[in-house]
This record gives C-alpha cells, sequence and structure tokens, in this order.
C-alpha cells in the first residue's frame, strides 16, 4: 500500500515539474492543479499567488520559523518565511531565489544538481562573514580549517574529510551566510550532502541543489533563527500546486524526501558526536 502511494505521489510530482518546465520554454499561462494559487508567464512578466497554505504543514508544537520554498519555472523559485504568532503563520518576507540547475527532485541522488522536496528541519548556521547581532548563539564562522563532511553530511574541522571547504575563497559569496537544510540528516550514501540556504551570487542561474537568495534576506533568516535557536526552525520545498502531497511528511523516510526509496537500513542507535552536538548515523 506505501508503495503504491509513494508512486501515486512521484508521479504527480514529475507531471507538475515535467509542466512547469514546458511553460518556462514556451512562456505559456500556466494553471494550478488545484484551486489555490496561481502561476502565469508570458510577455509582461509573472503573475504569481502561491499555492500553499501554511497553516497546513503538520509540525511540531514548538516550531516557529518556517520557510517555504515553491519552485515555478526551471531553476526559479519563491521563498517565503513565516514566524509564528498566537499560533498563526505570520510572512515576513517573500523573495526570488534559485534552486538546483535541474530543478527539484523527490529521489535525490548525489551529482544530479537538483534540489530535495519535501520539509525538513533546519540546522548549523554559519558562514565567512562575522556574526551580526541578533544571529543565533551558536553561529560559526568558518575559516580554511572548517570543511562539510560530505559522509556524515555534517560540518567539521578535521580537514582528512572529504566534502566542501566551506571557509575557502571558492565559496564566496555564496556562504557569507549559510542554513543546513536539514535534507538527508543521516549522512545516507549516494543521496547528497550539504544543501543549504545561502546568499545568492549576482548573475547565477541556478545552483548545484542548494537554494540561493538575495544576501539582505539571508541575513532576516539568520535572524528569525536566532531568535528561537536550533530546533524550530522548518523549511519546505515543492513545486507549485504539489504542497499538498508533502505537508504531512515532516520527520518521514529517515530525514530523505518523502517520496525517495527508503533505506535498507535505519539510523545507528547510538550517535556520533559532532561540532553542533551528538548526530544518529546510519550503520
Amino acid at each position: 500500500m506505501r508503495k503504491k502511494m509513494i508512486c501515486s505521489i512521484c508521479a504527480a510530482i514529475l507531471t507538475v515539474s515535467m509542466t512547469l518546465n514546458a511553460g518556462a520554454a514556451s512562456g505559456v499561462s500556466l494553471a494550478a492543479p488545484s484551486s489555490a494559487g496561481r502561476l502565469e508567464k508570458g510577455p509582461q512578466g509573472v503573475i504569481y499567488e502561491p499555492s500553499f497554505d501554511a497553516g497546513k504543514f503538520l509540525l511540531p508544537e514548538d516550531a516557529s520559523v518556517l520557510v517555504v520554498v515553491e519552485g515555478t519555472f526551471g531553476t526559479e523559485c519563491y521563498v517565503h518565511a513565516f514566524e509564528k504568532n498566537e499560533g498563526n503563520w505570520e510572512k515576513r518576507f517573500q523573495v526570488n531565489g534559485w534552486l538546483g540547475y535541474n530543478g527539484l527532485s523527490g529521489d535525490r541522488t548525489v551529482g544530479d544538481k537538483t534540489t530535495p522536496i519535501g520539509v525538513f528541519q533546519m540546522n548549523t548556521p554559519f558562514g565567512q562573514e562575522k556574526p551580526l547581532e541578533g544571529f543565533p548563539k551558536n553561529y560559526i564562522q568558518v575559516d580554511e580549517g572548517y570543511v562539510w563532511d560530505g559522509e556524515t553530511n555534517r560540518l567539521s574541522r578535521d580537514l582528512t574529510k572529504s566534502g566542501e571547504r566551506v571557509g575557502t575563497a571558492a565559496y564566496l559569496p555564496q556562504y557569507q551566510y549559510v542554513l543546513d537544510m536539514g535534507y538527508n540528516k543521516y549522512g545516507y550514501k549516494e543521496r547528497g550532502s550539504a544543501l543549504f540556504i545561502h546568499c545568492k551570487e549576482e548573475n547565477e542561474d541556478g545552483t548545484m541543489g542548494c537554494v540561493a537568495i538575495d544576501k539582505d534576506r539571508m541575513i532576516e533568516l539568520m535572524r528569525l533563527y536566532g531568535k528561537y535557536g536550533d530546533g524550530r526552525c522548518y523549511i519546505a520545498l515543492a513545486p507549485f500546486g504539489t504542497f499538498g502531497e508533502i505537508y504531512e511528511t515532516y520527520g518521514t523516510n529517515y530525514g530523505l524526501s518523502p517520496q525517495a526509496e527508503s533505506p535498507a537500513e535505519g539510523p545507528a542507535k547510538s550517535p556520533v558526536k559532532g561540532p553542533m552536538g551528538p548526530v544518529a548515523q546510519p550503520q
């Protein structure tokens, strides 16, 4: 039963993704698959109304920040940041952003240049710039001694590890300020690592799988994270019109996209301790 449900979700996501890519190429108007939202692209630009309802995401009671990334045309997306106030989600900003060069995927693999679909808990605030007022207390200003370990999918100061040297000039201006999206939190092989929301580079038109937004908005998001701290900030990502498939998927499938093939083994019971605290790892 679960296998059939996952297959149907994959088919729905794939159909919408293909339709959006076709619309990007032709410049035609696209209708939302449901009654919610509006997305049109033509000579006069883009007309956009979100297709999701922030109040429908099933999250822990103490969830205080929610970032919703809605894919539109190709690598383009809109990024919305919400803060909970007296039980209601209030929008703090909306901004254009970039996705992976191959769009969004419900079954991401290493090197496929896609951004994962799903709902995840953000973590690990860091960047090459000094922390600003209101930033998280555990913000890490990285230098050339840091690496994002591709095996554990965590920040490390062990340069014998293989991964992104996040404190080097090669990652500027994108890694001025960064938050890990929380995808693949157990570091399963071949599923990808270092999937962040970070600053946008001028003149870029996509990423290797991260979400990129303007630096000023990234600062604003970092301050929202800092206001509440670890464990209370979440991100949801999906193509336009398909959020109904992921509203209730937070915490499913070992931190992978809910449509992805489930790993044969679950996470290990004993955690591995990293710079951000204990992290459970797969066997």
